[in-house]
């Protein structure tokens, strides 16, 4: 799933980055089906911090693809040699390994498009269950 608002503003943005290094969360709108059906294409997430030992396995986390630049929110699914593995839930492939200093926070409320049905709510078991990236676009609070 890729967070932004267009295929050409895909990249991290500088108001998400200044957001996470202050330690607060942002809210933005996911584009994509790689994380079908937990984060639906429109879907608003938040992206919080993370506090300290986080990442854990299962959950959704905000990272800065390594190859690409752009950010995407995928599902961690596995450690390799100090690096997370992640993957979208509706992809049948990880994405490869991402260092530690590529997340940028990790999901923690998913808000439905309008069409989309009921608020879902993260950092709990919900997030844990186990495509493409998702873009998402910065939503000001």
């Amino acid at each position: 799933m890729l967070l932004g608002g267009s295929s050409s503003q895909a990249g991290t943005d500088p108001c998400q980055q200044a957001v996470t290094e202050k330690g607060k969360a942002f809210r933005v709108r996911a584009f994509g089906l790689s994380m079908h059906p937990f984060i639906k294409n429109r879907d608003i997430i938040t992206v919080s911090p993370l506090p300290s030992g986080w990442p854990r396995l299962g959950d959704v986390a905000a990272t800065i693809h390594s190859s690409t630049g752009k950010l995407i929110v995928h599902r961690v699914v596995g450690f390799k040699e100090g690096s997370y593995i992640i993957k979208g839930d509706n992809v049948p492939r990880p994405d490869g390994q991402m260092p530690g200093a590529c997340i940028q926070g990790y999901v923690t409320r998913v808000e439905p498009e309008p069409n989309n049905g009921s608020i879902r709510i993260g950092a709990d078991s919900a997030l844990r269950t186990g495509c493409k990236p998702l873009k998402l676009s910065f939503i000001p609070s």
